[in-house]
């Protein structure tokens, strides 16, 4: 079971507010006694005080003052010691409970605790969300009949702590992803500028090398809506003067459930003068942990199906007598070797390729390099392929 610490933060109009409203129910019905009360309890620190003023022959402190903070310190304490964490009764004591990192407006904790989804143990102090909600359709489920302030901060808590999601390093070499930009509740809203490199160490059926120059803007939140990623793409920089090899792509992506992610999008759009061809595809990803699959690792598989590029075979294939078509169907794996290290093996509908990536530690810079064309079902022999990819702006 996932647990989580809380805190709380007091609220001094509140607490003022509360402690004027019982004085004056006290005093409305007892004035005569209370104006008595305080005429004595008037003169009691100065009959006290007067005596040591006078016999102190340098006084270096304002006795009275002393006496009066002491008391109001002594008053607050009363009143703004911590509540019992599973008692939210004292109102002005609370505004918002963290949990797991995410911020939970009272009132929503109060509901989230009274249906059952947040549980209180008493011994550790920390909440723990229900042990018997064991996926994301469940918690739907149980949020349904609630009234939330942010149902978003609780839907990102169970991902958060209880679902498998990708790593920062890249998992697939050679076809697009199901997940694409997403942010927690708990971290600003941003747009993501990157430029990537990469390339070949020789073209197929040729000896000469190649490569391509990327530049990419990512942003929206596929957790809620959409998130939304564009590029724009210089192909075949062995002929860089060639401005017809130039570019576009995009992909909509959706986040659904339990690490769940689908993406549409298209590639090689706009161009002219290249050996690839508009590619439009639908792509499902899912990120899964050690429980879910007979090895002990972390990974994400995907399945997806295009045209061009995926359904075509280049001429050059079908005049080596390699057939026209390809599979439609593409696909890969990859596992989490370590925080910053994946192993990728994927289909692009053409051919196989594995290799591996890595994202250098604290940075926004990343690796991948593999080897492609592993079967005889296209090209001429197995070629080197890497990239390195920076994270430009975040806004």
């Amino acid at each position: 079971m996932t647990s989580f610490r809380t805190y709380y933060r007091s609220d001094w109009s509140s607490l003022t507010a509360r402690v004027a409203l019982d004085l004056r129910n006290w005093f409305d019905p007892n004035e005569q006694k209370a104006r008595k009360w305080s005429t004595s309890l008037k003169n009691l620190p100065i009959s006290i005080t007067d005596p040591l003023i006078k016999h102190a022959s340098k006084p270096v402190i304002n006795v009275r003052a002393l006496a009066l903070m002491i008391a109001m310190a002594a008053f607050n304490a009363t009143y703004i010691e911590q509540a019992h964490a599973s008692d939210f009764s004292k109102g002005g004591l609370y505004d918002a409970v963290q949990v797991g990192g995410f911020i939970l407006p009272l009132n929503d904790v109060n509901e989230l605790s009274d249906e059952g989804v947040l549980r209180f143990d008493d011994r550790n102090s920390r909440f723990t969300l229900d042990k018997r909600i064991e996926n994301e359709r469940q918690l739907k489920h149980r949020l349904k009949p609630i009234t939330l302030q942010d149902a978003r901060a609780v839907r990102d808590l169970y991902r958060a702590h209880r679902v498998t999601l990708p790593s920062p390093t890249a998992h697939a070499l050679t076809i697009p992803s199901g997940f694409g930009p997403a942010v927690f509740s708990n971290q600003p809203n941003h747009a993501t500028v990157a430029a990537s490199f990469g390339g070949v160490s020789r073209v197929p059926w040729t000896n000469d090398p190649d490569a391509g120059l990327a530049i990419g803007l990512g942003f929206g939140n596929s957790f809620e809506e959409l998130g939304i990623a564009m590029m724009l793409s210089l192909n075949d920089l062995s002929d860089i003067r060639d401005q017809d090899r130039t570019s576009f792509g995009f992909q909509l992506s959706r986040y659904l459930f339990d690490g769940l992610s689908v993406g549409l999008g298209a590639e090689n759009l706009f161009v002219n003068d290249t050996d690839g061809e508009a590619s439009p595809y639908i792509v499902a990803s899912w990120a899964f942990d050690g429980l879910d699959t007979p090895l002990p690792l972390n990974g994400v598989l995907t399945v997806g199906v295009g045209g061009g590029r995926f359904a075509h075979k280049s001429p050059r294939d079908t005049a080596e007598g390699k057939g026209r078509s390809a599979s439609k169907l593409f696909g890969g794996f990859s596992f989490q070797t370590s925080n910053s290290t994946s192993v990728i093996a994927d289909w692009n509908g053409r051919n196989l390729s594995i290799g591996a990536s890595w994202r250098v530690s604290d940075s926004p810079i990343a690796f991948k390099m593999g080897i492609r064309d592993l079967t005889s079902f296209s090209g001429d022999g197995p070629r080197l392929t890497g990239s390195v990819s920076v994270a430009l702006a975040r806004f």
